[in-house]
């Protein structure tokens, strides 16, 4: 049966629409243009149905994301990002056994688990001890969302915050117990050494790049997808 739907991510810095044909993306497009057809969505944030909570990127902290969007009706099905572009990813790993921990940073940090297709919570991207920074979502000090997120780093970059990114991203996944790790996100997109870094200190951890092409914000529609239905693999 051939179904027309629109899957968003939302993110901090940009946010992408795609048109999907039958399980499969045709191209990207502007929402208002399909704001009548079913579509899936992926936002920071707790995401519940048509509301989120506390995505203080955006300054989303109680909104309909239907009105916010300009659509007509209300998600089929939300889900937050990291979440949806974790699962993206485990589908394109092939469904490996075990934890894949998915990390994403753009605008912050997101990190989630997946095993067996489900998510798993993992304490991450708010985990202190990282600086001197307060975080603006948990208050804590020293949140490592506060020290790395895109949002507290320069543009460009300088080689130190590079090196405080790695250091981070290293430290805090080595508290963690999972199999392997898929670092993606637009600030790794665009710093791959980053990438390079941590694998070279994660002590023989499997650390993988995003398998997501790059015309895609990330894997995150995949999983929407994949929750809804709409795809088998």
């Amino acid at each position: 049966m051939r179904t027309t739907m629109l899957t968003i991510e939302v993110g901090g810095s940009s946010s992408q629409a795609l048109l999907i044909d039958s399980g499969a993306p045709v191209r990207e497009v502007q929402p208002a243009e399909y704001r009548d057809l079913p579509w899936l969505v992926a936002a920071p944030g707790l995401v519940e149905g048509d509301r989120v909570r506390g995505a203080h990127h955006l300054g989303w902290m109680d909104v309909h994301i239907s009105d916010e969007l300009g659509m007509a009706s209300p998600p089929v099905l939300s889900m937050n990002d990291a979440e949806a572009a974790a699962i993206g990813e485990w589908l394109l790993l092939g469904r490996p056994p075990g934890i894949t921990l998915y990390v994403g940073i753009g605008t912050g940090v997101g990190a989630v688990g997946v095993r067996d297709g489900e998510a798993v919570p993992v304490e991450f991207g708010h985990l202190t001890s990282f600086g001197d920074k307060v975080c603006a979502g948990c208050g804590r000090l020293g949140c490592l969302d506060a020290q790395i997120g895109g949002h507290a780093l320069s543009t460009p970059m300088s080689a130190e915050e590079l090196e405080l990114v790695a250091r981070c991203l290293v430290e805090a996944i080595g508290v963690q117990e999972v199999d392997r790790v898929v670092l993606g996100g637009g600030l790794l997109r665009a710093h791959p050494d980053i990438e390079t870094a941590v694998r070279a200190g994660a002590g023989g951890l499997d650390v993988l790049g995003s398998g997501c092409s790059g015309e895609y914000k990330s894997a995150a529609y995949l999983g929407l997808l994949h929750r809804h239905g709409s795809i088998s693999a």
